[in-house]
């Protein structure tokens, strides 16, 4: 006979837990701090950093770093949606839970 295999829940409760509280508290600073470096100003300057050169030298590092990081703030909040959405309808009917509100 085959023995029922029990699997613990703790890594996906924790990740779920994680990538919540990720896009509550983090998800608008980081794309903040990361949309700032891309930002230049008339004079060819970076207004994040005045002394920076925009497009040349270090800063072409920090865009590539800053658009790696938004992607992956994306990606992190797609996997945050898809956790916490309900996978099956509570009803089949599409009104139901309309006419029920009213």
């Amino acid at each position: 006979m085959c023995k029922e295999r029990k699997y613990s829940m703790w890594p996906i409760n924790y990740l779920k837990s994680s990538l919540l509280v990720f896009s509550w508290l983090f998800y608008e600073p980081i794309i903040e701090c990361m949309l700032q470096m891309t930002r230049c100003d008339g004079s060819n300057h970076s207004k994040a950093d005045p002394s920076m050169e925009c497009y040349a030298g270090v800063h072409i590092f920090f865009l590539v770093l800053s658009y790696v990081m938004l992607i992956l703030a994306l990606a992190i909040a797609f996997a945050t949606g898809i956790l916490y959405q309900k996978t099956e309808p509570a009803s089949s009917d599409a009104l139901a839970a309309y006419l029920f509100r009213h």
